[in-house]
């Protein structure tokens, strides 16, 4: 039987690229998976294909990540049904601007979103397993928080902020049962990638990142999985990079 048959799971950005990666897997190992998205009115074909030949279930919260009264919603919907397996894929792709060109009020504002609504959720899941003792929580982040590519200010910040969060829960909650990783992944093949990443910059961040290729998702959830998994020692803000160079950090 699956460690992840009985386990409440959700997916924040399970619409599709990573997000859906993980949700896609876990509904195959027979968990009970919500995801998130903005818009929750024409996800019938995604919930189809997540519920498809699956043990599991599927379905969705509308959260918005950058509007308060969205992620107030969503927190008192987790209070009635709380996750134990938090997944936190969600984010929003900021446009490259050099950091002499980049607003002030830009900068603050795409950070400061993303920091508010991670907190929340973070905040509403984390009571809940440290009140059950069980539960895991994975931040995915990215490679760029130390390769530093050119442009993604406001990207880097935002995850570096989110991480250092995670970071500090997880040396609040272990001692209660409560398990948090921060995943960096090198680039991957997601979408979003194909769609606002131009080929030659996807290359030249490959090759910065030491994998000489593009990462396919299904490796980045491989990667992850076993940190969730309930029957393994809870990791305490275990940074794990993805790829070649994958290795593990207290």
């Amino acid at each position: 039987m699956s460690p992840f048959a009985t386990e409440r799971v959700l997916v924040t950005g399970g619409r599709r690229g990573l997000g859906y990666a993980f949700a896609r897997r876990f509904t195959m190992l027979g968990a009970n998976v919500r995801i998130t998205s903005r818009r929750t009115d024409d996800l019938g074909p995604v919930l189809a294909s997540l519920g498809r030949s699956a043990p599991g279930t599927a379905s969705a919260l509308a959260w918005d990540m950058n509007a308060r009264d969205s992620t107030s919603r969503l927190e008192s919907q987790l209070k009635l049904d709380p996750p134990t397996i938090v997944v936190h894929a969600a984010h929003d792709f900021h446009d490259h601007v050099p950091v002499v060109g980049l607003r002030t009020e830009d900068l603050a504002r795409g950070v400061s979103e993303y920091v508010a609504a991670s907190h929340a959720l973070l905040r509403a899941t984390s009571r809940y397993m440290m009140r059950e003792r069980h539960g895991r929580i994975a931040l995915l982040s990215s490679l760029a928080v130390e390769l530093a590519p050119p442009g993604q200010a406001t990207y880097v910040a935002s995850k570096l902020a989110v991480e250092g969060l995670a970071r500090v829960l997880a040396s609040e909650t272990h001692a209660r049962g409560v398990g948090i990783c921060i995943v960096r992944p090198g680039i991957v093949d997601t979408e979003n990638v194909r769609e606002r990443v131009p080929d030659e910059a996807q290359r030249i961040y490959a090759s910065r990142s030491g994998l000489g290729r593009i990462l396919r998702v299904d490796e980045v959830v491989d990667a992850t999985l076993p940190f969730l998994d309930a029957r393994s020692d809870a990791p305490r803000g275990t940074i794990v990079r993805v790829g070649p160079l994958a290795e593990e950090t207290p």
